[in-house]
């Protein structure tokens, strides 16, 4: 009876034992999981989309890349959520998901803009400093307006010269539109969304030439040249 007794309580010993262990181990592993929480880097960057003409509305749902100008193989690609924050972040040399921007100078382009919204100020290369330290910049979109570019084709005569094709080129990122052959009375048009365009000349019937230089045109608003 004594050998039994002492044998329960060594094994109650023993359990009591691998208890305080087994707490030590999670005591551990949750000390571990805290300090790794608390060493994860925060974001040193926030970019919010907002409307040009009201700061205070947000510009949800748009994508854009940041571009190092000192190495243009480092890039990032950063997609906007519903409140027009961008908050998702890829590095475009790995592929990978990233919570922070290499520290450099970027140069901001639209990859694809919200619906019926272009990124103001993309020709003219907007571009921010991302530091260690959090930076929060804006940058802004435009609602895309519709004007329509009128051409007539005319002999020095000044009569009509139908079939000819002009094509339209956005100055901001060299996208070619092309318009319909001009009618009988040498006239042709063209709905284009608010843009700077360059026209050209795509053919011509046998025997004609462009003379003089071709007009810029700059469509800002719904007007009709």
């Amino acid at each position: 009876m004594q050998n039994t007794k002492h044998f329960f309580y060594r094994l109650i010993l023993l359990v009591t034992m691998i208890g305080l262990i087994m707490g030590n181990l999670n005591t551990a592993v949750l000390a571990a999981t805290t300090a790794k929480r608390e060493t994860t880097p925060t974001s040193n960057i926030i970019i919010k989309g907002l409307e040009s003409s009201d700061h205070s509305k947000a510009v949800p749902n748009a994508k854009i890349n940041l571009t190092s100008t000192t190495d243009t193989k480092k890039s990032y690609l950063l997609t906007s959520n519903d409140e027009g924050l961008f908050n998702t972040i890829i590095d475009n040399q790995s592929g990978l998901k990233v919570n922070r921007v290499d520290v450099g100078e970027y140069v901001i382009s639209s990859v694809e803009n919200p619906i019926g919204y272009r990124l103001v100020g993309e020709e003219l290369g907007l571009k921010v400093q991302v530091n260690e330290t959090q930076s929060q910049i804006a940058i802004y979109y435009a609602e895309v307006a519709e004007g329509t570019i009128t051409l007539n084709a005319k002999a020095a005569d000044e009569t009509p010269i139908p079939g000819v094709v002009f094509t339209a080129t956005e100055k901001a990122n060299g996208v070619v539109h092309q318009f319909s052959p001009t009618d009988t009375n040498g006239m042709t048009k063209l709905k284009l969304t608010a843009d700077s365009y360059t026209i050209g000349l795509q053919s011509a019937p046998d025997g004609y030439t462009v003379s003089d230089e071709l007009p810029f045109y700059s469509l800002g608003s719904k007007y009709e040249y």
